[in-house]
């Protein structure tokens, strides 16, 4: 019996790149088929060193390494009415897309 899984493939790859400071992290994700976007995710803050100012930090970096790394457009998803979602608003982020009631795509445009 032929195993029907060989058939199947991937149509386009993504690149992680993990970064992280001393309070906080985020990932870049670049998929091959699309290398002038990317994808910010896990923006995560030591929750004892909030409101510090060290998540809009690591954003800005992240949202520069991106720009160096050809991309022109980052997008992110975020729990719709939550804080974080406010937050990205006041980042510059702008509404996307909801993917369903929960949470919703932001973009920002990385370009000057």
């Amino acid at each position: 019996m032929e195993n029907k899984h060989n058939i199947l493939k991937l149509d386009c790859s993504k690149k992680v790149r993990g970064y992280s400071s001393e309070y906080s992290s985020i990932f870049i994700e670049i998929y091959d088929d699309k290398p002038d976007e990317c994808i910010l995710t896990y923006l995560y803050t030591d929750e004892s060193h909030r409101q510090n100012g060290y998540g809009k930090q690591t954003l800005s970096e992240a949202e520069s390494i991106a720009k160096d790394l050809g991309c022109n457009t980052a997008y992110l998803k975020v729990k719709t009415d939550s804080w974080m979602h406010q937050w990205y608003l006041r980042c510059g982020y702008q509404w996307y897309k909801n993917e369903d009631k929960q949470y919703t795509w932001l973009v920002k445009s990385l370009i000057d």
